[in-house]
């Protein structure tokens, strides 16, 4: 699928930036929770319910939404790191 290669894609771009990550699999029964913690914040960050969608981990306490594909594409597109 496209979200699929997208986040393909990203990996790599990650993976040579050498930037640690980890892809949450929301369509698992075990991650559903988190899944829809997640959902709830990028909603309240302006945000939708699609996949993919990109976070920041700040502290154990400190998640930040990044945003969905067409905002990490940007940032990609202009060669800088996540925020």
């Amino acid at each position: 699928s496209r979200s699929t290669a997208n986040v393909s894609l990203f990996e790599t771009h990650l993976n040579e930036l050498g930037i640690r990550y980890e892809e949450i699999e929301g369509t698992e029964p075990n991650n559903h929770d988190i899944r829809n913690d997640l959902f709830r914040l990028a909603e309240m960050k302006g945000g939708s319910r699609e996949y993919p969608l990109f976070f920041i981990l700040r502290s154990p306490d400190t998640i930040e939404f990044v945003g969905n594909w067409n905002t990490v594409q940007k940032l990609m597109d202009a060669n800088n790191n996540p925020p």
